[in-house]
């Protein structure tokens, strides 16, 4: 399991009701940010006139970003919210705020795109509330449509500074079959906290992945081995995909 060591709870409770063995190795570490760059955040949440929108695109967008955002009264009463997951959807709800789009099947940024509040959204402004350094799909496509785009990002994601002598070692004795994989940035850091001598093994295994575009990823980064993609965006999703392929293998 590859999500930060906080979040990792629930996904491992469920693993285990199925019979799997799950090993945690958190290849992101999320923090907030701080000093100017949080004040670049707060800046773009002050500018005037407040945005038509906010896309928030993961949970840790709401927990490091909303805090903030709710000291602007006049973004909380006027300005609408999508979420690229249910998951970022029931972040937001359990904070009391309503969210007006979501995503029906595919959660990802296509998904959000597919959507008719974002077919032509010419001249509206749209704030994308994400960690630093994310993908730029999602802001190109909305500007091609017509909308004024810019980013409040509020966390960094950032590679563990421990946990590389422990894949290597499980590598080495083959103790993963399976690997779990909930965003991009946690798959390019597992090659990354991996030794370069155990790349060929790590692409040989099987993944889990949350949505369908990290399929791509996964290819890119020369995976071999079988890939799974969630029933739907969830634990139970990534779950459920598993527990398909141990029965299809019996």
């Amino acid at each position: 399991m590859t999500r930060p060591a906080s979040q990792n709870k629930q996904l491992c409770a469920l693993l285990e009701q199925i019979g799997c063995h799950p090993l945690a190795l958190p290849t992101l570490v999320i923090t907030p940010l701080a000093g100017p760059e949080l004040n670049d955040f707060t800046a773009v949440l002050a500018q005037q006139p407040p945005p038509d929108w906010l896309i928030f695109v993961s949970a840790n967008a709401v927990c490091h970003g909303w805090p903030f955002i709710d000291a602007q009264p006049t973004i909380v009463a006027t300005t609408r919210l999508a979420a690229i997951g249910q998951a970022t959807a029931d972040a937001l709800q359990q904070r009391g705020v309503a969210v007006s789009a979501i995503p029906e099947q595919q959660f990802d940024s296509d998904g959000l795109l597919a959507l008719p509040a974002f077919a032509a959204p010419l001249k509206k402004r749209i704030v994308i509330i994400r960690g630093r350094g994310g993908r730029e799909y999602l802001a190109e496509a909305l500007r091609q449509r017509g909308a004024n785009v810019e980013y409040g990002e509020c966390y960094s994601r950032d590679l563990p500074t421990a946990g590389a002598t422990q894949l290597d070692q499980w590598l080495r004795d083959g103790a993963i079959d399976l690997v779990t994989v909930t965003s991009r940035a946690a798959l390019r850091n597992l090659f990354a906290l991996a030794n370069q001598d155990h790349h060929e093994s790590l692409k040989k295994l099987s993944y889990a992945l949350l949505s369908p575009g990290l399929t791509a990823t996964a290819k890119t980064l020369g995976v071999i081995g079988e890939l799974l993609v969630a029933t739907e965006a969830s634990d139970a999703g990534i779950c459920a995909a598993i527990e398909q392929l141990t029965k299809d293998i019996d």
